[in-house]
């Protein structure tokens, strides 16, 4: 019998040894970067192919996927005038029907930038009908569809679940990724939405872990770790491999000084071989 792939392989130490050395980074001395990291999972399928039936879910996790999220509010007037009175972004009806065309190449274009601006959309319930007949479908292939204000809701607590949901959606592409979590977190709370991620997506899959192939978690910054299959993961020295990028980096520099240097001198030497013609 074939051994079926189970979720313990992947909450062992392989797990916690990633999420090591992705911390390890920020808590060096000098460690630099404008803002707060991102933490990404990847996940490459297995006996996934273009004929497979397509899907696509979302879940809620227990901890925000980003520090940082910006939010558009799609509102009736009472939902803009909340919106633009909390400082969120917000658009009307009428706001919205500027991106109407009967061009609709041209419609697409400016909606896949609009969608491109904000993390997710929010939208009030009378008009969540009226979107896709204005907007178009590009919110939905950008995997940006808004959430709804039901009655009783409140904006922040909505805005509050975009923060908090990871979304999948398999098209053709058997390489599957989206953001877990940040370095605010700490280590057992990313370690949590990492668990809810991957196990959230395996039960999508036709065959559950049997199709999941390698599991990968990367900050921005930081290198990446395979913690799927397992043995994958060693300790990484983050201190020495940062003194020998830094080496390398000023090698690099160096190079290019002394290439600028060479290119300089032949130019003067040509410069003044001509002068020395004309006399």
């Amino acid at each position: 019998k074939k051994e079926k792939r189970k979720m313990s392989k992947i909450l062992g130490e392989d797990l916690d040894l990633a999420l090591k050395n992705i911390y390890a980074r920020k808590n060096l001395k000098g460690y630099k970067y404008p803002g707060v990291e991102t933490v990404d999972i990847q996940i490459k399928l297995r006996s996934y192919g273009a004929k497979d039936k397509r899907f696509s879910g979302s879940v809620k996790l227990r901890y925000d996927v980003r520090k940082n999220v910006k939010v558009c509010i799609l509102g009736n007037k009472k939902d803009y005038d909340d919106a633009k009175s909390k400082n969120f972004d917000a658009m009307s009806l009428e706001d919205m029907n500027k991106y109407k065309s009967k061009n609709k190449k041209l419609r697409n274009k400016k909606v896949k930038k609009l969608a491109s601006k904000y993390t997710g959309f929010v939208a009030s319930s009378d008009l969540i009908s009226k979107i896709p007949r204005v907007l178009g479908p590009g919110l939905s292939k950008a995997g940006k569809f808004p959430a709804v204000i039901e009655q009783g809701d409140t904006i922040e607590d909505k805005v509050s679940e975009i923060a908090k949901t990871v979304k999948f959606q398999f098209k053709k592409e058997i390489c599957i990724g989206t953001a877990v979590g940040h370095l605010d977190l700490t280590q057992d709370e990313l370690k949590t939405n990492i668990t809810t991620t991957i196990n959230f997506l395996a039960s999508l899959l036709k065959k559950n872990w049997q199709n999941v192939g390698t599991v990968i978690i990367k900050s921005n910054q930081g290198r990446p770790q395979k913690i799927y299959p397992p043995g994958n993961v060693e300790e990484m020295d983050e201190k020495a491999l940062l003194e020998r990028k830094a080496i390398a980096k000023r090698a690099e520099q160096n190079k290019r000084i002394k290439e600028a240097n060479a290119k300089a001198e032949k130019k003067a030497n040509e410069t003044a071989g001509k002068v020395e013609e004309k006399k």
